[in-house]
């Protein structure tokens, strides 16, 4: 019989592609490890992994993976449920989140969640939009913090506030690239709340493809025929935005990043100036599986992300 144990052993092993890794992060031997492996194949008759570099899985691996990961998500599941009715919240619980979302939300809801909660030990999983959402559906966490809406249809997104993504310019660049008509443009930008043909040569500060901000910033782009010089691409929102104060080019920001608990970050000598673009508005929220149970610590971490929010 395939313990629970086995099946998770399993999954850690297919995800590190490695024995010796999988051992450390398990802390278990990489012979009791393989042993396991070696047990439900000897169950099944089958090879689970080609014992390449990395390791690869089979047919029958890929097969397994997927029940693996099934059985995996319905015992946690189970579990949190029946937590949940008898108040009895423990064990270990997963959200992901992006980088810069994370340094700004964590240190206000985790103090709250572990006095609420003692007996959980809570685990943060950081990525990008497409890689958190594929995370929360192969079961590796419980709930994600991110825009909405969500691209796969199996999330249920849940809206907590609303956000509005920012052009970001500093003073110095406006007077290095425009001299005395630096005013007159920064007013412009400030009234139309554009992408101006002014500034369509200038060099951008962008986040790496495939970052949700990035895309929508490319849709407006598009939409007013500019293809921009990127000069610096990059996902870490805390060197976009000093790079812009160093006058390195146009930088594209949230709100919600600018203002944490009610202090503005937004350097002195940067402007700040509101996008009117319909798809720079967005709402950020919590997804979660739609086939999940909705537990009390996931509704509590709705509740306080979106009281934070509200700060």
């Amino acid at each position: 019989m395939i313990t629970l144990t086995q099946f998770h052993y399993f999954l850690v092993v297919a995800d590190e592609q490695n024995f010796t890794k999988a051992a450390k992060r398990l802390y278990i031997s990489q012979q009791s490890l393989s042993m396991h492996i070696q047990s439900i194949e000897k169950e099944l008759n089958t090879k689970l992994f080609l014992r390449t570099i990395p390791l690869k899985l089979t047919e029958s691996g890929r097969v397994f993976q997927e029940y693996a990961r099934s059985i995996m998500f319905s015992y946690r599941e189970m579990c949190r449920h029946i937590n949940d009715m008898s108040n009895r919240q423990n064990g270990i619980y997963r959200f992901g989140i992006s980088h810069t979302r994370g340094e700004l939300i964590l240190p206000q809801i985790l103090p709250v969640l572990q006095k609420e909660f003692p007996s959980v030990s809570f685990r943060v999983t950081e990525g990008t939009y497409e890689e958190l959402q594929k995370k929360l559906i192969q079961g590796t966490v419980d709930l994600i913090i991110e825009q909405l809406p969500f691209s796969d249809d199996r999330i249920m997104g849940i809206p907590l506030c609303e956000d509005q993504i920012c052009m970001l310019v500093s003073r110095g660049f406006l007077d290095e690239h425009f001299g005395k008509d630096a005013d007159t443009v920064l007013a412009k930008l400030y009234d139309t709340g554009c992408i101006l043909p002014e500034i369509a040569d200038c060099p951008f500060l962008l986040n790496n493809t495939g970052n949700s901000i990035r895309a929508k910033i490319e849709t407006i782009l598009l939409s007013e025929k500019i293809d921009p010089e990127c000069k610096i691409a990059t996902d870490n929102m805390n060197a976009l935005l000093n790079l812009c104060s160093s006058d390195c080019g146009i930088a594209f920001y949230p709100k919600f990043f600018l203002n944490t608990t009610g202090q503005d970050r937004t350097p002195s000598n940067v402007y700040t100036i509101p996008l009117k673009y319909e798809v720079a508005n967005y709402t950020l929220g919590i997804g979660y599986r739609k086939d999940s149970y909705r537990s009390k610590i996931s509704s509590r971490i709705g509740e306080l992300v979106k009281q934070y929010s509200e700060t």
